[in-house]
């Protein structure tokens, strides 16, 4: 093996200008693997955060059926008791934060407009430990210390012609049927960076709400939490029904993941991981042509040299080992030049960050691809299979030249 190496490194030597071309191809797929990995972990890892503490939490507790109803009849489908979940999630120390929310529907008027809103009853304390991504462009957030003060966003805002201190009415139907209204003052304004969120959205206290919907028990729509751990939540999820399921008969409690809830990012991920993978792929193939073509080139070159070997007792196997052996070599080393390549490459952008606002929103974020160990290895890997399927072709041809049909190359 050793006699193998020593002779491979030796060709690979003589024939510089073809290793050099062939070992930059393998350098540049792997580091734009490395980078596009880095990029998508990037992404994820944002887009999950953001999803979590704005929206879903790592698990939620609600009614069945009730996302079903949501957008329909909310307040149809409401956790009557959950003070009996309260007294299991008190004892569990792997919740980080959760809190309890209403959700419902109705119009906001002003003395000379109405708008339709999207509103979220929520306890100020516990909501900010769990939702801490929600940001107040003007005035304050919603406390415990004004229970007829109201958060709504900036778009909403800016359709009713109101600012923070103005007053204004909020009128829904209470929760059996009957229309009500309440007068809230706008303590601050937020700016979510989505206009879908900031057209229509806003939030109240439990007090409030329970006033305008004519709520007297303490219900609400479902509870949220967060946990030490994301990989944690399907493990505590199982807990939570079981615990459920044998102590809160009299309701038809449900317990969802993340994941059940962020449906579109599940989408957009996987769309993504499918586009990357189908570039990835197509560099890899066009490694594989090139260390295909470069051993062919070499083949041909070097038919006297492999004519001679034969002539002398070399044994087929022998002469496909050899020239596996060169790609294999120029793989390793392309592989490795490429993967610390990639690493720096995506590291110094990590720290510099890429400036990008994302479609929908008005926010600028900045992109910090991540260096993926798992990911440098994954295409280290790839790299030494491609240049090893690459050279399979060549060898054989190689192994099959004959003494006599080499004499005619002298």
């Amino acid at each position: 093996m050793v006699k193998y190496i020593k002779i491979a490194l030796k060709n690979i030597r003589r024939h510089k200008r073809r290793t050099i071309l062939i070992v930059i191809m393998i350098t540049t797929a792997v580091t734009i693997t490395i980078f596009l990995e880095g990029f998508l972990e990037d992404m994820r890892q944002g887009w999950l955060k953001a999803i979590i503490h704005t929206q879903t939490g790592h698990i939620q507790i609600m009614h069945k059926g009730y996302l079903e109803k949501e957008l329909m009849s909310p307040l149809d489908m409401l956790i009557s008791y959950p003070k009996e979940i309260d007294k299991l999630l008190e004892k569990q120390k792997c919740i980080l934060a959760r809190t309890k929310r209403l959700n419902f529907g109705g119009m906001i008027a002003t003395s000379e407009k109405t708008a339709i809103f999207s509103g979220i009853a929520v306890d100020p304390v516990n909501e900010y430990e769990v939702f801490c991504l929600l940001d107040v462009d003007k005035g304050e957030k919603l406390s415990t210390y004004k229970e007829n003060g109201c958060v709504i966003g900036i778009g909403l805002a800016k359709n009713l012609g109101i600012e923070v201190g103005d007053a204004v009415t909020l009128i829904s139907n209470t929760i059996e049927g009957a229309l009500n209204a309440v007068d809230v003052e706008i303590v601050g304004i937020f700016k979510s960076g989505q206009p879908q969120v900031d057209n229509i959205l806003l939030y109240v206290t439990f007090p409030t709400a329970y006033n305008l919907l004519n709520i007297k028990e303490n219900k609400v729509s479902n509870i949220i939490l967060i946990l030490e751990d994301i990989n944690l939540a399907p493990k505590f999820a199982s807990i939570l029904r079981a615990f459920i399921k044998d102590k809160y008969r009299w309701e038809k409690i449900d317990v969802h993941l993340w994941a059940d809830l962020a449906t579109l990012y599940r989408k957009v991920m996987d769309m993504n991981k499918f586009t990357t993978g189908i570039i990835e792929l197509i560099m890899f193939f066009l490694i594989t042509l090139g260390i295909c073509n470069t051993m062919l080139m070499a083949v041909f070159e070097r038919t006297k040299e492999i004519g001679t070997m034969t002539a002398f007792g070399i044994r087929r196997g022998e002469i496909v080992g050899l020239f596996l052996c060169e790609s294999l070599i120029i793989g390793i080393f392309g592989g490795l030049l490429g993967s610390i390549l990639g690493a720096g490459i995506t590291q110094v952008i990590h720290f510099i960050g890429i400036p990008y606002v994302p479609p929908g929103t008005e926010r600028l974020v900045y992109m910090r691809p991540i260096v993926c160990l798992d990911k440098m290895v994954l295409a280290f890997i790839l790299t030494i299979i491609t240049t090893i399927i690459g050279g399979l072709y060549p060898a054989f041809w190689a192994s099959k030249i004959k003494p006599a049909e080499a004499l005619r190359f002298i």
